[in-house]
């Protein structure tokens, strides 16, 4: 395999699982991670119960965002305190100065949509 073989491996590898970035950053968007992080730092329990969340899968989505660089943690385990990056607060906030929390609402409504494409495509309903 060449050089660009390889490259074009990762490209296409990249582009096929780009969805779950997009899922993972929308999906907290929509429960309100950022807005109720605006209050202050809060513990993935404080965080779950503010939200209405299952504290068995919150510590995954909470650390996927940190590994993305859109939430900072301070801590490790049931410990661990959460709290906005710069740019979190900034622009995932919906109270933020530079909220894009109205576009960010339209692409989850829009998400299912674009789940659904094949289907449309093969109903010829796009």
């Amino acid at each position: 395999m060449s050089l660009t073989e390889g490259a074009a491996d990762q490209r296409i590898l990249e582009t096929a699982f780009a969805f779950r970035v997009s899922r993972i950053l929308l999906t907290a968007v929509e429960l309100g991670v950022f807005t109720e992080l605006g209050k202050g730092p809060r513990t993935c329990g404080q965080l779950c119960r503010a939200l209405g969340l299952e504290a068995k899968a919150a510590p995954d989505l909470l650390d996927a965002l940190v590994t993305l660089g859109f939430l900072e943690r301070d801590g490790l385990d049931a410990h661990a305190i959460y709290l906005n990056t710069r740019a979190g607060a900034r622009f995932l906030d919906a109270n933020g100065p530079a909220s894009l929390e109205s576009v960010l609402q339209q692409a989850v409504k829009a998400y299912g949509t674009w789940g659904r494409l094949t289907e449309l495509l093969r109903a010829g309903r796009l």
